[in-house]
C-alpha cells in the first residue's frame, strides 16, 4: 500500500518525540509509526498516513512544535498497516 511519511530527523528533542502531545498528533491524523525500513542513522522515527492531506496536516502541527522532519510521498506499507 502507497503511504505518505513524516520521518523525523534525530537532532530533536527526544523527549518531545516520546512525549503525549507527540503520540496525540499521530492519533487524531490517524498516522502509524514504522520502526524499521528508513535511514536509522538519519531518522529517529517514521510516520506514515493513508492520504497526503493527513500527513500534511500532521506536519503543520509538528512545525509548530518545532520538531525538526522530512516529508515523502513514496512510502509503501503492508496492506492492513494503517
Amino acid at each position: 500500500m502507497k503511504a505518505y511519511a513524516i520521518l523525523i530527523n534525530q537532532n530533536n528533542d527526544h523527549t518531545l518525540l516520546f512525549s503525549q502531545t507527540l503520540i496525540e498528533i499521530i492519533k487524531k491524523n490517524g498516522g502509524g509509526v514504522v520502526l524499521e525500513g528508513y535511514n536509522q542513522i538519519e531518522y529517529i522515527a517514521c510516520i506514515v498516513f493513508k492520504t497526503k492531506a493527513r500527513r500534511d496536516i500532521c506536519a503543520g502541527e509538528l512545525l509548530n512544535l518545532k520538531v525538526n522532519f522530512t516529508t515523502r510521498n513514496d512510502a509503501i506499507i503492508p496492506d492492513g498497516y494503517l
